[in-house]
C-alpha cells in the first residue's frame, strides 16, 4: 500500500505521460489548426494550443515531482508560456510541490491566481459505495458519439471544431 503522497505523485506522473501521449498522437492537421505543441520543462509538461484560449490546452503541470518548485524556475516558465501558449495559460502546481511562499513567488514572477481551481480527486476502489439511482453509465460508441462530443464540448467550453 502506498501513502497518499506517493499516490499523488503517481497521479501527477500519469497525467504528464497521458497528455504527452495525446499530444504526440494528435493528427498533424488538428495540431496545425489549433497551434499545438508540447514541451518538457524539467519533470513537468507544457501543453499549448495557441488558437484555443482555454487553460485546459494551455498549461504547465507536473512540476515538483522530483524537487520543489523554486523561484529560479519561474522566469523561464513564464517566458516559455508567453512564447508558446494562447493568451490565457495556467501553471498548475501540485500541493506537494509548493514551497512555503509559492503564492508570493508566482506573483513576483508575473503570475496571477486564476479565479477557479482544479482538483484531482481519487478514492479507494476496494469498497465501492452502493448508490440508488436511475442514472446509468454507458459506453460511448459510434451511435452516441455526437451526444458525447456535444456534452464534452459544452462542459469544457471548447470551440465548435472540437466536436
Amino acid at each position: 500500500m502506498s501513502s497518499a503522497s506517493e499516490q499523488s505523485i503517481m497521479a501527477e506522473r500519469i497525467e504528464v505521460e497521458a497528455w504527452e501521449d495525446m499530444m504526440r498522437a494528435m493528427p498533424e492537421s488538428m495540431g496545425t489548426m489549433i497551434g499545438a505543441g508540447s514541451h518538457r520543462i524539467g519533470e513537468g509538461l507544457s501543453i499549448s494550443a495557441r488558437n484555443v484560449p482555454l487553460v485546459t490546452f494551455n498549461r504547465l503541470f507536473g512540476l515538483g515531482i522530483d524537487r520543489p518548485l523554486e523561484a529560479a524556475d519561474l522566469g523561464g516558465i513564464r517566458a516559455h508560456l508567453l512564447d508558446h501558449s494562447a493568451p490565457i495559460a495556467q501553471v498548475q502546481i501540485a500541493p506537494f510541490a509548493k514551497p512555503a511562499r509559492h503564492a508570493a513567488l508566482l506573483e513576483a514572477s508575473g503570475f496571477a491566481r486564476a479565479p477557479a481551481n482544479w482538483a484531482k480527486m481519487g478514492r479507494r476502489t476496494d469498497q465501492l459505495p452502493v448508490i440508488d439511482s436511475t442514472l446509468a453509465i454507458e459506453l460511448a460508441d459510434s451511435d452516441s458519439a455526437e451526444d458525447f462530443a456535444g456534452a464534452v464540448q459544452a462542459g469544457f467550453g471548447m470551440p465548435p471544431f472540437f466536436r
